[in-house]
């Protein structure tokens, strides 16, 4: 996915900063973006009658702070691997309301 000009704008001048510090190769996520984000889907389809309940699929990015940041948006995990619902299930994950398999969603209704 491109990186947004905003992104950009945060990232750019700490760039060197964090090579220096970090080395290469790393990943960065923009939390501010994903917060942001995930606020907007809440609120937008949020309104739908009967309600709406989002699920951040954890094998799209396993990564515990992202699927903490996700749990404080609201968004319950889909986890369709074994090895998903372990990551989900971790101590640190203390506000886990439901780990389905994706196979197990009633398609039909």
């Amino acid at each position: 996915m491109p990186m947004s000009s905003v992104f950009q704008q945060r990232l750019l001048p700490l760039l060197p900063k964090i090579i220096d510090h970090f080395g290469t190769p790393f990943h960065v996520f923009d939390e501010q973006g994903i917060i942001e984000t995930g606020e907007c889907v809440q609120k937008t389809l949020g309104a739908m009658p009967g309600g709406f309940r989002e699920f951040f699929a954890v094998k799209a990015l396993p990564t515990p702070a992202i699927l903490k940041i996700m749990q404080r948006l609201g968004f319950r995990q889909n986890a369709l691997i074994v090895n998903d619902a372990l990551i989900a299930l971790l101590p640190s994950m203390t506000r886990v309301r439901r780990v389905i398999p994706a196979t197990a969603i009633n398609r039909s209704g």
